[in-house]
């Protein structure tokens, strides 16, 4: 999962939704998603 610096763009994502807060993160080029905790 090593992206920061790469010459490439890698494989991790953030997915934003049409809700508030509805924003997701894949590390492995859209295989899984996990949702973005804001509250911390």
């Amino acid at each position: 999962m090593i992206t920061p610096g790469s010459p490439t763009r890698g494989a991790r994502r953030i997915v934003t939704g049409e809700e508030y807060h509805e924003d997701y993160c894949t590390a492995d080029h859209y295989a899984s998603f996990d949702q973005v905790d804001h509250s911390c």
